[in-house]
């Protein structure tokens, strides 16, 4: 009997983020720097290994099963011009007044660690439409998977079922 886990995409950066969190004090007991431009190339990584594991692993698992797809999805901390060849995970819309998303792009610390979201934003072409980086709390921020598809449109989901 396999048992299916129902998770929220909302969940899975929250988790990530937690797993940052949590490794603060590891990292400051050997002096490497995990915050602002001082960072250092084993910190990328170790974010990196991180998010792939916790988010985009998780992600396509709970994917592939419904569909034959290999899924694209951007790095943590690296931003694009273009993500028209991506699924990404975004910033859940309150209001659909706008048809842009504002693609997740990374956690940054302004109080507390890891307390703020760094979203890029996208026109109706996925183009990033600015050079400027968006901001906003963590505390409600909502998340959505953007799937792309491979004949141009995309499928949104709010959750995903892993096994």
């Amino acid at each position: 009997m396999e048992n299916n886990t129902v998770i929220k995409i909302t969940d899975l950066i929250e988790n990530f983020r937690q797993a940052l969190v949590s490794m603060v004090p590891c990292i400051e007991k050997i002096n490497l720097s995990w915050t602002g431009n001082e960072t250092y190339d084993q910190w990328d990584h170790i974010t990196s290994v991180l998010y792939e594991n916790l988010v985009k692993f998780p992600v396509s698992w709970g994917l592939i099963e419904e569909q034959e797809l290999k899924l694209e999805i951007p790095d943590y901390d690296m931003s694009y011009e273009d993500y028209s060849g991506f699924s990404f995970i975004a910033l859940l819309p309150e209001r659909h007044v706008e048809s842009a998303y504002y693609v997740f792009h990374s956690f940054v610390t302004r109080k507390k660690a890891f307390d703020t979201v760094r979203i890029i934003k996208i026109d109706d072409n996925e183009k990033r439409s600015d050079g400027i980086f968006v901001e906003i709390p963590c505390v409600n921020s909502k998340f959505i998977f953007c799937y792309q598809k491979s004949e141009g449109n995309m499928d949104v989901y709010k959750e995903i079922s892993i096994k």
